[in-house]
Protein backbone atom coordinates (compact mmCIF):
# COMPACT_ATOMS: atom_id res chain seq x y z
CA UNK A 1 0.00 0.00 0.00
CA UNK A 2 1.27 3.62 -0.70
CA UNK A 3 0.52 6.09 2.17
CA UNK A 4 1.51 9.40 2.63
CA UNK A 5 3.68 9.56 5.49
CA UNK A 6 2.81 12.91 6.59
CA UNK A 7 -0.75 11.13 7.83
CA UNK A 8 0.09 7.60 7.70
CA UNK A 9 -3.02 7.21 5.30
CA UNK A 10 -3.39 4.88 2.68
CA UNK A 11 -3.63 6.88 -0.68
CA UNK A 12 -5.88 6.52 -3.56
CA UNK A 13 -6.47 7.95 -6.90
CA UNK A 14 -7.03 11.62 -6.25
CA UNK A 15 -5.76 12.07 -2.94
CA UNK A 16 -3.89 15.16 -2.08
CA UNK A 17 -0.32 14.03 -0.77
CA UNK A 18 0.61 16.78 2.30
CA UNK A 19 4.27 14.32 2.84
CA UNK A 20 5.89 11.99 0.52
CA UNK A 21 4.23 8.70 -1.08
CA UNK A 22 5.89 6.13 0.76
CA UNK A 23 5.48 2.10 0.60
CA UNK A 24 6.59 -0.68 2.40
CA UNK A 25 8.75 -0.08 5.27
CA UNK A 26 9.10 3.71 4.96
CA UNK A 27 10.42 3.56 1.44
CA UNK A 28 10.02 7.18 -0.30
CA UNK A 29 7.78 6.76 -3.50
CA UNK A 30 10.07 9.56 -5.40
CA UNK A 31 12.91 6.99 -5.12
CA UNK A 32 13.36 4.28 -7.37
CA UNK A 33 13.68 0.83 -6.78
CA UNK A 34 16.86 -1.11 -7.73
CA UNK A 35 16.57 -3.71 -10.33
CA UNK A 36 17.52 -6.05 -7.61
CA UNK A 37 15.59 -5.36 -5.28
CA UNK A 38 12.25 -5.21 -8.64
CA UNK A 39 13.58 -8.95 -8.94
CA UNK A 40 12.96 -10.01 -5.72
CA UNK A 41 9.66 -8.80 -5.68
CA UNK A 42 8.88 -10.38 -8.93
CA UNK A 43 10.57 -13.73 -7.37
CA UNK A 44 8.05 -13.52 -4.38
CA UNK A 45 4.91 -12.81 -6.84
CA UNK A 46 5.91 -16.05 -8.48
CA UNK A 47 6.38 -18.04 -5.79
CA UNK A 48 3.07 -17.04 -4.42
CA UNK A 49 1.39 -17.77 -7.72
CA UNK A 50 3.12 -20.99 -7.48
CA UNK A 51 1.86 -21.59 -4.13
CA UNK A 52 -2.18 -21.02 -5.28
CA UNK A 53 -1.51 -23.23 -8.22
CA UNK A 54 -0.43 -25.87 -5.92
CA UNK A 55 -3.64 -25.68 -3.33
CA UNK A 56 -5.75 -24.93 -6.35
CA UNK A 57 -4.86 -27.40 -8.93
CA UNK A 58 -2.08 -29.78 -7.91
CA UNK A 59 -1.43 -31.68 -10.71
CA UNK A 60 -0.13 -28.55 -12.80
CA UNK A 61 3.37 -29.62 -11.33
CA UNK A 62 3.12 -32.97 -13.55
CA UNK A 63 3.18 -30.54 -16.74
CA UNK A 64 6.23 -29.83 -18.91
CA UNK A 65 8.69 -27.10 -17.38
CA UNK A 66 7.10 -25.38 -20.83
CA UNK A 67 3.27 -25.82 -19.80
CA UNK A 68 3.84 -25.44 -16.21
CA UNK A 69 5.83 -21.84 -17.00
CA UNK A 70 2.96 -20.74 -19.40
CA UNK A 71 0.53 -22.09 -16.85
CA UNK A 72 1.78 -20.09 -13.87
CA UNK A 73 2.13 -16.90 -16.57
CA UNK A 74 -1.31 -17.08 -17.46
CA UNK A 75 -2.06 -17.08 -13.76
CA UNK A 76 0.05 -14.62 -13.29
CA UNK A 77 -1.67 -11.96 -15.26
CA UNK A 78 -5.13 -13.54 -13.99
CA UNK A 79 -4.82 -14.49 -10.52
CA UNK A 80 -4.95 -17.96 -9.31
CA UNK A 81 -8.94 -17.20 -8.90
CA UNK A 82 -9.53 -15.77 -12.28
CA UNK A 83 -7.00 -18.51 -14.08
CA UNK A 84 -9.76 -21.32 -12.12
CA UNK A 85 -12.30 -19.41 -14.03
CA UNK A 86 -10.86 -20.99 -17.21
CA UNK A 87 -12.40 -24.87 -16.16
CA UNK A 88 -12.79 -26.04 -19.76
CA UNK A 89 -9.39 -25.27 -20.30
CA UNK A 90 -7.91 -27.02 -17.26
CA UNK A 91 -9.98 -29.84 -17.36
CA UNK A 92 -8.43 -30.44 -20.84
CA UNK A 93 -5.08 -29.77 -19.55
CA UNK A 94 -5.59 -31.98 -16.87
CA UNK A 95 -6.38 -35.08 -19.34
CA UNK A 96 -3.21 -34.35 -21.80
CA UNK A 97 -5.90 -32.62 -24.12
CA UNK A 98 -4.14 -29.42 -25.28
CA UNK A 99 -5.80 -28.65 -28.63
CA UNK A 100 -9.17 -27.89 -26.50
CA UNK A 101 -6.84 -26.06 -24.49
CA UNK A 102 -5.59 -24.11 -26.85
CA UNK A 103 -8.79 -23.53 -28.13
CA UNK A 104 -10.48 -22.52 -24.98
CA UNK A 105 -8.17 -19.62 -24.90
CA UNK A 106 -8.81 -18.50 -28.35
CA UNK A 107 -12.37 -18.27 -27.31
CA UNK A 108 -11.80 -16.61 -24.46
CA UNK A 109 -12.49 -12.57 -24.06
CA UNK A 110 -9.07 -12.66 -22.09
CA UNK A 111 -6.93 -13.62 -25.43
CA UNK A 112 -9.04 -9.99 -26.61
CA UNK A 113 -8.14 -7.73 -23.64
CA UNK A 114 -4.39 -9.44 -24.01
CA UNK A 115 -3.43 -9.95 -27.48
CA UNK A 116 -0.12 -11.34 -27.99
CA UNK A 117 0.74 -12.72 -24.89
CA UNK A 118 -2.19 -14.48 -24.30
CA UNK A 119 -2.08 -16.14 -27.76
CA UNK A 120 1.87 -17.06 -26.80
CA UNK A 121 0.94 -18.69 -23.85
CA UNK A 122 -2.14 -20.76 -25.46
CA UNK A 123 0.68 -21.96 -28.46
CA UNK A 124 2.61 -22.63 -25.27
CA UNK A 125 0.16 -25.08 -23.75
CA UNK A 126 -0.89 -26.18 -26.51
CA UNK A 127 2.95 -27.53 -28.20
CA UNK A 128 5.04 -27.96 -25.12
CA UNK A 129 7.46 -26.14 -26.55
CA UNK A 130 8.29 -22.26 -26.85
Amino acid sequence: MVYDDATGKVLKKGDVVQGTPSFGIGHNGHNPLSLKVMNLIQDEDIATVAQGLDRSIPWWRTLNDVRQEALLNMAFNLGVAGLLEFKDMLAALEVGNYQVAYDEIHDSLWIKQVGFRAARIAKELRDGAV
